[in-house]
């Protein structure tokens, strides 16, 4: 597959990309000017220069070639959850590959959004609500775009080896902690299901259901 991502100069993106790289497939990656790329040069990613709050930079990323799917793992901090990349950053994305004509799209979240907001404790509601009210708008918007679309949203991200524990569920109400390899590992896995597709997942490791930072 000829896959770009968006949010791949770290994290769950960045593993991501290493995943598919060595499954194969081509990874081209959107990435600021700026921001640290020296990971992705030494996978031997394709990267192009643009942001995802900038619409314009998006759809020329998009047009330096033919992609078989966009993968948006963005998230980062701002000074209002209004103004954070996984919300215009994510519908800009989204309408970027609908106009480009790339019908695959998978958007990495978190379990809060959506149908699990109610996954979430007292706590986790009070300090994440209005991030998770945005991330929510973007994934309905996602929803109505009429893309061959699968949300993934990760419980509590660790940075430890992967498991092999992780799996997807659709089943709103749980919660937990997964270490990011095992998401990018399932997120990897979800872009060949087909039966994905239209779906809705928590990822989570089966070992650290209910385990969450707070």
């Amino acid at each position: 597959m000829n896959v770009f991502i968006v949010g791949a100069t770290k994290g769950t993106g960045l593993l991501l990309a290493e995943q598919l790289m060595a499954s194969g497939d081509q990874v081209t990656a959107l990435v600021r000017p700026g921001s640290d790329r020296a990971a992705l040069q030494k996978l031997g990613a394709t990267i192009v220069n643009g942001d995802a709050v900038d619409r314009a930079s998006v759809d020329a990323a998009l047009a330096s070639d033919t992609f078989d799917a966009v993968v948006a793992s963005l998230g980062g901090r701002a000074a209002s959850p209004e103004e954070r990349a996984d919300y215009h950053g994510n519908i800009n994305v989204v309408d970027a590959a609908k106009a480009a004509g790339v019908q695959r799209f998978i958007m990495l979240g978190g379990i809060g959004a959506g149908g699990s907001w109610k996954a979430m404790s007292e706590k986790a509601q009070e300090i994440l609500g209005p991030v998770m009210k945005v991330k929510t708008i973007a994934e309905e918007h996602l929803r109505e775009s009429g893309l061959d679309f699968t949300i993934i949203r990760g419980g509590a991200l660790g940075n430890e080896p992967a498991t092999g524990n992780g799996f997807l569920t659709e089943d709103e109400s749980l919660i937990g902690t997964i270490q990011r390899a095992d998401f990018a590992s399932l997120t990897a896995k979800a872009l060949r299901d087909p039966k994905t597709v239209g779906k809705a997942y928590g990822a989570i490791d089966k070992d650290l259901i209910g385990k969450t930072f707070f």
